[in-house]
């Protein structure tokens, strides 16, 4: 398998348009209001109905109502969806869509233990594609920009 590469927090068409120029496979449009990189329903319809056909467009979420994913699901074109808060997979695999879930790589995290909980889900209903390990700050859920300490666990 190839790595593919994301670039997330997209707020503009030509944004998008610069992440497949240079390469990227796929952007992110974050769904969660306290981040600046937060995007309205209506900048991401705009985004998403002007991306190329081979460039997958992400909806990020941190914890939403299923309203708000049922609602960017019917305004936006959404490919996948992407997970970051304490969701659990009954709640991710109800909008049929591919998903996946970021782990928090922090001190005290089993990332183990947190992989296996996801496998083990995929044996029944193989729907999420890939987990996402993210570095953790103070008051930063994701999008840290920040290496991962190679000895978490």
């Amino acid at each position: 398998m190839n790595p593919r590469i994301k670039i997330c927090g997209i707020k503009k068409p030509e944004d998008a348009f610069c992440c497949e120029e240079l390469g990227a496979d796929a952007i992110g449009l974050v769904f969660y209001p306290p981040s600046p990189r937060n995007v309205s329903i209506d900048q991401a319809a705009e985004i998403a109905s002007s991306l190329p056909p081979f460039l997958t467009a992400v909806g990020l979420f941190v914890d939403p109502d299923e309203t708000l994913v049922q609602q960017v699901l019917q305004d936006v074109r959404i490919d996948c969806l992407q997970f970051h808060g304490v969701e659990s997979n009954d709640f991710c695999k109800q909008f049929a869509r591919k998903w996946y879930k970021a782990i928090r790589a922090k001190s005290g995290v089993d990332l183990a233990a947190e992989a296996e909980n996801i496998l083990i889900h995929l044996q029944y209903w193989l729907i999420v594609l890939i987990l996402v390990l993210q570095a953790v700050l103070a008051k930063h859920l994701f999008g840290t920009g920040c290496r991962m300490s190679s000895t978490s666990r």
